[in-house]
């Protein structure tokens, strides 16, 4: 098996493995989260992104996203409006970007 090139913990509660540019996530007990993988193999199938740093970018802010829900003691799967407005008010630095990148 080949050997992860890079792996990164999100809060010790989501891990994003990358392996030959391929991004992975996997909870904290290191399960392998099925439906947030399938989504971001779903973009690189449909067309959606063929960077691999676009795919990377999106396997970090779902990875984030994941924490966040994992902290705040939420499904993921099941976040309604006022949820989702909480989390980006999170992501807010206070100068109308989100962590530091335009929105």
């Amino acid at each position: 098996m080949e050997a992860a090139q890079k792996c990164d913990s999100l809060g010790e509660m989501i891990h994003v493995v990358f392996r030959a540019e391929k991004p992975y996530l996997f909870g904290a007990a290191w399960e392998t989260l099925l439906e947030p993988n399938d989504w971001l193999y779903g973009l690189r199938s449909d067309g959606a992104t063929q960077s691999p740093r676009t795919w990377r970018g999106y396997a970090y802010v779902l990875g984030d996203h994941l924490a966040w829900c994992h902290r705040e003691d939420l499904d993921w799967r099941t976040l309604g409006c006022a949820e989702m407005e909480r989390y980006l008010s999170s992501l807010e630095v206070g100068d109308g970007t989100f962590n530091g990148k335009i929105s």
